[in-house]
């Protein structure tokens, strides 16, 4: 199911045994006790065909869920290690944000000057091979639709666009650095796999969200560089303890909620990103849209019904759902 997104960033499919589930019944989709935010109907549940499989779906759903309030002390004692110890790294600020390629930086400052060029975004890009690697891989992928590979670098950022290839570029490396371990690296792909769908609906949908098409992508994009650097801090955790810890699905989604923003707030400003991980508090504006967005895309996948997105008619919002889902070649049509 996500061949697409596994030709972008050559991830391999990990051993299921790596990935304990909690509070998921087998073969069962997982109970809409609390809405969504924005709500979907309850009966939509049973009149969806989802375009996920069962274990995706279940991920996707406690996702856009809200949680109970957390109860450390009623935690497995791996998933409270897991919590407690970001909570107690985020509190004393010690989480380990990891450091992004020097080309990402220097791609930031070409996006600041008016005078730069794709030559000039290629000459940083070859400077490091691996990431050369990457960019032509995402390039070439059946996500960007070219039927001719290149292996020109300039015409990969073409292709990619100047906007839109840091975002890629920083989400890139996220995913390589918890592929490196064995924790939360299948949710890793589904949370790649989701902030891309974001990223190209919002793209889709940037004239009545008030952004330019390439803002609107890098924002999707980047929707999620919470959740990897807390997946991410699996390791340092556990170098602590002197033990590999593996946390649940639901520790993960319990230590977003908990402090999901102010890990982002810190990712944004270590990274220099401005404006484009501004706004995404809980009191509303960009940052309420791109939540809504991912609910929708959710609810289309998995949930059913089609939740609201403030400032898009809900005619445009199908319209565009609907041309996502026959560019994801893995995925059939509602």
């Amino acid at each position: 199911m996500l061949g697409w997104l596994r030709s972008i960033f050559g991830a391999k499919k990990p051993a299921a045994q790596d990935y304990p589930l909690v509070r998921e019944v087998p073969g069962k989709r997982p109970a809409a006790a609390r809405t969504p935010v924005p709500p979907v109907p309850a009966q939509a549940l049973v009149q969806a065909e989802t375009l996920v499989e069962a274990e995706h779906g279940a991920f996707l759903g406690e996702l856009v869920t809200p949680r109970p309030e957390v109860n450390l002390q009623a935690l497995a004692p791996e998933d409270r290690l897991f919590v407690s110890g970001v909570l107690k790294k985020v509190r004393e600020k010690r989480l380990d944000v990891p450091v992004l390629p020097q080309a990402a930086m220097q791609i930031s400052k070409l996006l600041a000057d008016p005078n730069s060029d794709a030559r000039g975004f290629a000459k940083v890009l070859e400077a490091d091979p691996a990431l050369s690697v990457d960019v032509l891989r995402i390039a070439n992928s059946a996500f960007y639709g070219f039927s001719q590979k290149t292996a020109s670098v300039k015409d990969a950022v073409i292709r990619i666009g100047l906007t839109q290839l840091r975002g890629l570029i920083i989400v890139t490396h996220l995913q390589g650095k918890i592929m490196q371990g064995s924790a939360f690296r299948r949710e890793s792909e589904w949370v790649v796999d989701l902030s891309m769908a974001v990223a190209q609906l919002a793209q889709s949908l940037a004239q009545p969200l008030g952004l330019g098409k390439d803002e609107a992508f890098t924002r999707g994009v980047l929707s999620h560089v919470e959740y990897f650097v807390i997946m991410g801090a699996v390791a340092d955790i556990s170098r602590e303890h002197q033990k590999r810890l593996h946390p649940t699905r639901g520790a993960l989604l319990d230590t977003i909620q908990l402090c999901g923003e102010n890990v982002r707030r810190l990712a944004g400003q270590q990274w220099q990103l401005g404006t484009l991980m501004d706004g995404d508090s809980a009191d509303g504006g960009t940052g309420q849209q791109y939540r809504q967005l991912r609910a929708a895309l959710v609810a289309d996948w998995w949930l059913g019904g089609r939740p609201a997105v403030d400032g898009v008619e809900d005619a445009t919002l199908a319209r565009a759902l609907g041309a996502l889902r026959k560019t994801r070649g893995d995925r059939p049509e509602a």
